[in-house]
Order: structure tokens, then sequence, then C-alpha cells
């Protein structure tokens, strides 16, 4: 089965054209699979229900699209393609993202921010469950 990424974030696109990269299936989800490289570092592999994250390659697929995968198998880069099994993530489409916040649009936010803190503690004290807060 073939699945066309749709996006990717920059550590993840560095980690795979880094060097030979292989992984293996750590575990699987209606909507995610997760690799495990020799390292120790963690790729995802989810539906656009899940969306964009520091960790994920984001693919064009539906749910069930990774039952055919199973914790233990092995993931490997193939050209511009990640195989695991049967399966087939084609990659030379993804959008390659930063999750890096942008930092100085969030300071430059931060007085209106913080005249915002009294309204959620209030929010967050009329809403919590009793005894949380």
């Amino acid at each position: 089965m073939h699945i066309t990424a749709r996006s990717i974030s920059q550590p993840v696109w560095e980690r795979l054209w880094k060097g030979p990269f292989a992984a293996r299936v750590l575990a699987v989800f209606k909507h995610a699979c997760n690799l495990v490289t020799p390292e120790g570092r963690v790729v995802a592999l989810v539906l656009p229900q899940i969306g964009d994250g520091p960790l994920n390659i984001v693919v064009h697929g539906r749910p069930g699209d990774f039952a055919a995968v199973e914790p233990g198998m092995s993931a490997w880069l193939e050209g511009r393609r990640l195989r695991i099994g049967g399966l087939e993530i084609v990659l030379e489409e993804a959008v390659v993202w930063d999750p890096r916040p942008d930092w100085d649009r969030l300071r430059a936010g931060r007085d209106g921010s913080t005249a915002r803190l009294p309204f959620l503690w209030a929010f967050a004290l009329h809403n919590a469950p009793a005894g949380s807060l």
C-alpha cells in the first residue's frame, strides 16, 4: 500500500537524511504508528486528524491504514520512501516545517497574555472540579 506524506517536521526530516535510517515499530494506533530508532528517537506517522507535531510525518491516509503494521516490524528508508513491511510512505511531496515557536512574536505579545491571566484564573476556579485547585 502506498501513502503520500503531507508534511514532516524539520527534526524528523534531518534525521531521515542524516545517514542510513532504520527503525522498528514501537506501537500502532488507529490514527498513528510510532517508530523508534536504535538511538531511541521516536518518529510518528500520523493521519491529518492528529496533525503536525515535532516528531511527526503527517500522511494522507484513513483510519485503519496502519492495520497491517505490527510492533517490532522493521522500518527503513529506501530512496525517498519509508517502508514498513508492505506499507510505503512516499516522502517526495512532504512540506518540511520548523516546529520551534516564534519566540519573538510570543515575546511581543507577552503584555496581552499577561493581561488575560486574571480572567483565566477566575475561569479555572469557576469551572474546575471541587477540590482540584
